[in-house]
C-alpha cells in the first residue's frame, strides 16, 4: 500500500508506502521518474512503482526514513508558480454535480444548452432543458446565513421586524423554474412525476413531497442525458457537498451526523487535496478524521449535520471505513489526548 499526498505550501510531495520484509536501501538504491506521473524505486531486492498526484519533472528528496517495513521521504520540488491552494479559491472553484455552471458542459441549439433529466431505473424523460429555467440554491444552509445577519444587522431607528421562517428551502415560484440544490432538484409540477414523487412509468421512488406541495427530486435517483452522454450521481456526493456547504456556511470543520441512534464524529482536516493512494488518483479530497467517542467536554464543538436518509450515511461510513482501510497502517490513525482517530479521504 502506498499514499502520496501534494503539500502546496512546501511545494512538495509527502510520500509513504509499505516494503517488503527484508527490503533495506543501500548505495545501489535508485529512486527516478519514469514519467511525470510515475515514480520507481529501484533496489537490489524489488522495484516499487506508484503514481504521483501531479506530473513533475525534478525533485529532490528529503526525509528519507525506513522503519518497520513503510517507507517514507518527501520530494521537494523546483521553485515553480505558486499554486493558489487556499481554502477560499478550493470553495469558489468547486462546481457541485449538476449545477447552473456545471450544466454548461452540455451542448447547444438556439443559443440554449440542450439536456435532459431521466428516471434512473426506466429512462423515462422526467425533465427536458427546453422547457424549464434553471436556477442554483445560493447554499444548502443560506438560511442560518440570513438569520445571523439579520441578527447581526446594526440597529437604526425603523422597524427591523423580520419573518425568519426560511424553512431551508428557496421554493420554485411557477411552474418552468427548476431549483438545483447540492443533491436535488425542486418542481412545482410535473406529468411524469406522481403526487408520490415515484416515477408515473415504472413506479420508483424518486423523491418526496416538501412544503407548498413541492417535488424534491433526489439527483440520485435520476440520470442527466446530453449528447451521447449519460451521467450517474453517486450518492456519496450529497454527504460530500453537504460537508462543504456547511464548512462555508459555518466556517468549521468538525461536525457530527447520527446513524442507528449512534452519533459519528467527523474532522476535516484538509480540504483541496491532491493525493494518490494506492493507484488512485484523487483531486478536491477531503482529508478527514473521524470516531464514534469523543470527550463530554469536545460535545458543543461539533456542528450537526442533519442527514434525513440514513442508507445515504451508512453507506458514507462504510466509504470513511474502505478507504481508511487503504492507507499505510503508519498513518491511517491519530490520537489526540484520550481520543483515537482514524483516516480517510472524502473523494468527491
Amino acid at each position: 500500500m502506498y499514499y502520496t499526498e501534494y503539500l502546496p505550501r512546501l511545494n512538495s510531495i509527502s510520500v509513504v508506502l509499505d516494503v517488503p520484509k527484508g527490503f533495506f536501501i543501500d548505495v545501489s538504491t535508485k529512486i527516478i521518474l519514469k514519467d511525470p506521473h510515475q515514480l520507481s524505486i529501484q533496489s537490489s531486492q524489488t522495484i516499487l512503482d506508484f503514481k504521483l498526484p501531479l506530473p513533475i519533472t525534478k525533485f529532490s528528496i528529503t526525509n528519507l526514513a525506513l522503519q518497520n517495513q513503510v517507507l517514507s521521504f518527501k520530494l521537494v520540488l523546483p521553485s515553480i508558480k505558486p499554486d493558489d491552494s487556499s481554502v477560499s479559491t478550493f470553495m469558489n472553484q468547486l462546481d457541485q454535480k449538476w449545477s447552473c455552471n456545471d450544466l454548461k458542459k452540455t451542448p447547444k441549439s438556439n443559443n440554449n444548452h440542450t439536456f435532459q433529466f431521466v428516471c434512473a431505473n426506466c429512462e423515462t424523460p422526467l425533465i427536458r432543458s427546453e422547457m424549464y429555467t434553471f436556477k442554483d440554491m445560493p447554499s444548502e444552509y443560506w438560511y442560518e446565513m440570513m438569520d445571523f445577519w439579520h441578527c447581526h444587522k446594526p440597529e437604526s431607528d425603523h422597524d427591523h421586524s423580520h419573518d425568519k421562517d426560511y424553512k431551508g428551502v428557496l421554493v420554485p415560484h411557477d411552474d418552468h423554474t427548476v431549483i438545483i440544490g447540492t443533491y436535488y432538484l425542486l418542481q412545482k409540477s410535473n406529468s411524469n412525476i406522481t403526487d408520490n414523487v415515484t416515477c408515473a412509468k415504472c413506479g420508483c421512488i424518486l423523491g418526496e413531497m416538501i412544503q407548498d406541495n413541492v417535488l424534491k427530486i433526489l439527483k440520485w435517483k435520476i440520470s442527466l442525458v446530453y449528447a451521447d452522454q449519460q451521467e450517474r450521481f453517486d450518492s456519496k456526493l450529497f454527504m460530500y457537498n453537504s460537508i462543504i456547504d456547511k464548512i462555508n456556511s459555518s466556517a468549521t470543520r468538525r461536525f457530527k451526523f447520527k446513524l442507528d441512534n449512534a452519533w459519528k464524529y467527523l474532522w476535516v482536516m484538509n480540504l483541496g487535496v491532491k493525493a494518490t493512494l494506492n493507484g488512485d488518483t484523487l483531486v478536491n479530497a477531503l482529508k478527514v478524521a473521524f470516531t464514534d467517542k469523543i470527550q463530554e467536554k469536545d460535545e458543543d464543538s461539533y456542528e450537526l449535520v442533519d442527514i434525513p436518509y440514513s442508507e445515504i450515511v451508512g453507506s458514507f461510513i462504510n466509504d470513511l471505513s474502505s478507504m481508511h482501510s487503504k492507507l499505510p497502517q503508519s498513518i491511517n490513525c491519530l490520537t489526540m489526548g484520550p481520543t483515537n482517530f482514524q483516516i480517510s479521504l472524502i473523494s468527491p
